[in-house]
């Protein structure tokens, strides 16, 4: 409720009178009830969201986004919850204390820098500025869903800047190439005899 309100005390006020009306006289007020009746988007979501990214879940991930459109989460929101969980991840690998720095639930300083833990420095850099890129192009988008989809598994496919892709190598059935820039090939051409005109041989000094 103090996140939807952003800090101010009569808004507060507001959204919690409104979960209120949502379970009823009596009931116990929950972080499920608060999700469903001001529409907010729960931690959880976004943590799940995170970590399938993080190990290249691609299904995964496009689950938890159709999950998240089905439960009438606004997507842009969604995205930009995302992106600001890997600032947090980002702060995390450079500050002892992210709960400093970081308005995070109880223990959840520590749950932070063990995510953080599962991506190098430059990787979750190229993340957050690929997901940026993407978030601007779903903000002018006619169809969030598909936008958002697209943008999970730009970042489950892309290739890891940590984890290079080995060179290609050449297929043994392949037949060999026509011309090689190999020295010794070089050499043993230009050491072979030629002819003459007049039947005389020749042999050509080494270069």
């Amino acid at each position: 409720i103090c996140r939807a309100a952003e800090g101010g005390m009569r808004d507060a006020l507001s959204l919690l009178d409104q979960v209120l009306s949502f379970v009823g006289a009596g009931a116990p007020i929950t972080a499920d009830a608060c999700v469903q009746a001001l529409g907010i988007i729960d931690r959880r979501t976004v943590v799940d969201l995170v970590e399938s990214i993080l190990h290249r879940q691609a299904e995964r991930a496009l689950g938890l986004v159709r999950e998240a459109s089905n439960r009438g989460f606004d997507l842009k929101e969604l995205g930009g919850e995302l992106l600001a969980e890997f600032r947090h991840l980002a702060v995390a690998q450079v500050v002892k204390d992210p709960s400093g720095v970081i308005d995070l639930p109880m223990h959840g300083g520590e749950a932070l820098k063990i995510r953080a833990r599962l991506v190098g420095p430059e990787e979750l850099h190229r993340i957050f500025h690929a997901l940026m890129a993407r978030l601007e192009t779903l903000s002018r988008s006619g169809e969030p869903l598909l936008s958002m989809e697209m943008a999970v598994m730009a970042l489950c496919l892309a290739p890891s800047e940590t984890h290079p892709t080995p060179p290609a190598q050449q297929d043994p059935c392949s037949p060999p190439s026509k011309q090689s820039n190999s020295p010794a090939l070089r050499d043993s051409s230009a050491s072979e005899p030629r002819t003459t005109s007049g039947g005389s041989t020749l042999r050509r000094a080494p270069s």
